[in-house]
């Protein structure tokens, strides 16, 4: 399951921390913490923040992002669970 969450972390990256999501929002450096419940498809099945970025605009754009990246990719054969919850650290540099 680490190599599948290691991939879940690369893609979700991929798609938020694109600085070209956030134009017009200023300088921002922070660390947001997505939470993504996914089902046994890779698709999700929760999504929400357990860490702000600290500005409303930018934590919406986040998930709506998350979203977007979905979905994940089956669970490995050797994974038996129906869903799994994931707590991913993004750092976002936003307006250098």
């Amino acid at each position: 399951m680490a190599n599948y969450a290691g991939r879940l972390r690369a893609k979700l990256r991929r798609s938020v921390a694109s600085e070209r999501y956030y134009r017009g929002v200023g300088k921002l450096q922070s660390t947001v913490v997505v939470n993504v419940r996914l089902n046994r498809s890779g698709a999700i099945a929760g999504l929400s923040l357990a860490r702000s970025s600290g500005n409303g605009k930018v934590d919406a754009i986040v998930l709506q992002r998350a979203r977007a990246a979905g979905p994940f990719g089956a669970f490995p054969a050797s994974y038996r669970g129906a869903s799994h919850n994931f707590s991913l650290p993004i750092q976002l540099n936003l307006g250098r």
